[in-house]
């Protein structure tokens, strides 16, 4: 079974947990506010085509920041490579 990280918007906390693909939006916080799947971003700064596994029930390839934030949108998860990487509401 996969982790996923999730990010509470009310407490702003980032928080981790082992669950299954199909229960994942359904997660909550500890301060009961539902929490959004955060996607991990590769560890480079240069974002670079390559295949997203945990946005959807299959693999997806993604070829830029744009087309990421689509999927995600469509998909109900979040991912910080498409982010500044410094503040969770502020986009690139």
């Amino acid at each position: 079974m996969p982790t996923y990280d999730f990010h509470c918007t009310k407490c702003n906390k980032v928080f981790e947990l082992v669950c299954s693909y199909e229960v994942r939006k359904e997660q909550s916080c500890k301060c009961g506010q539902k929490a959004d799947v955060l996607l991990a971003s590769p560890m480079f700064a240069r974002f670079e085509e390559a295949m997203w596994e945990h946005i959807g029930p299959n693999p997806v390839r993604i070829s830029d920041r744009r087309q990421l934030k689509e999927q995600c949108k469509r998909n109900g998860c979040y991912s910080p490579a498409y982010m500044d990487g410094t503040d969770y509401g502020k986009e690139i």
